[in-house]
């Protein structure tokens, strides 16, 4: 039977939208049990860190650097709640037809989620390096070759050629954080693999996500006119699972067609070393330049200002 499904599938290639929409709201609907409480989990612990943040300063709020550091590992801990809950997602719509609930998928998602988080982390990364390398390549060709254009019209074409490799990446990776969660590769490796995955279907693909992301607007446009905040906060919640298990879908219809593929290759890979070294390049020179363009302050002046919540006084000219 499995057989006689792969042979099928292979024969229609990659099923269209209304097939791939009404799969999905399938998925949610006979999985809702799961899918929901797994982000209304998210606001009870954002709501939890925060009234840990509040207790600490309560507690020490002269400890400046201290609150630093629990401010960036809250942040850090978000994260990595919203990976093991996105991770959770992929699992379940992969479990759909085995009666799975929500503890089993949190425990078969946690020894999972820094890889996943690593990876997905490593796409965006890997984007930006992207849109920056070839961003900056349009302005080094189209500069030198005077043709009288306003420096306006010389940056937005570069604009347009970085977004549109940014484009081509995102379709690129968009399996890498899947593979992260239902194989054993991450990192790098996930992303070369995801390509080799898309290769040969990227129109397809890209139309696919493009109407994916439709179908998650017009769900969010429903939830905007409810009037009463808290419902439609709510409701913003419940739907968010709607573009991964779409996501995950194209992804386990390409994987049925094409098989499981050989590891990646160096040459595979090196492309997206490359984009993520330049990515994380751009990062830290953005965070220098940032730093810098930041006047002198006091230390304990500063220190002053988050811990009562007056203005500083001016600097002196």
């Amino acid at each position: 039977m499995e057989t006689e499904n792969k042979i099928k599938i292979n024969k229609a290639q990659l099923p269209g939208f209304i097939s791939l929409a009404k799969e999905t709201l399938k998925v949610y609907k006979d999985k809702w049990n799961v899918l929901v409480p797994l982000f209304l989990m998210f606001p009870i612990i954002l709501i939890i860190l925060s009234f840990a943040i509040f207790a600490t300063k309560l507690i020490s709020p002269s400890a400046f650097f201290l609150n630093i550091i629990i401010n960036t590992a809250t942040l850090f801990i978000m994260f990595l709640v919203m990976s093991w809950i996105h991770l959770s997602i992929i699992i379940t719509a992969k479990e759909r037809y085995n009666n799975i609930g929500l503890i089993k998928v949190l425990k078969k998602a946690k020894s999972k989620v820094f890889a996943f988080f690593w990876t997905v982390a490593l796409c965006s990364i890997t984007i930006i390096g992207g849109l920056i390398f070839f961003g900056l390549l349009g302005l080094i060709f189209v500069s030198p070759l005077n043709l009288n254009l306003d420096s306006s019209i010389i940056v937005i074409t570069s604009m347009g050629i970085s977004s549109f490799i940014g484009i081509i990446i995102a379709i690129w990776v968009f399996g890498a954080g899947i593979i992260a969660a239902t194989e054993d590769k991450r990192g790098i490796a996930a992303l070369a693999q995801s390509r080799e995955y898309v290769r040969g279907y990227f129109f397809k693909i890209f139309f696919l996500m493009v109407m994916g992301l439709l179908l998650f607007f017009s769900f969010t446009l429903i939830t905007e006119a409810i009037s009463n905040n808290l419902i439609k906060l709510v409701a913003n919640l419940i739907i968010i699972p709607i573009p991964t298990i779409f996501s995950y879908l194209i992804f386990e219809k390409l994987k049925l067609i094409k098989g499981n593929l050989p590891e990646p290759t160096t040459g595979q890979k090196n492309f997206f070393l490359i984009s993520a070294g330049v990515g994380v390049i751009t990062i830290f020179w953005v965070i220098i330049i940032s730093t810098r363009s930041i006047p002198d302050i006091n230390i304990d002046q500063l220190k002053y200002q988050i811990e009562t919540g007056q203005e500083l006084p001016r600097l002196p000219m």
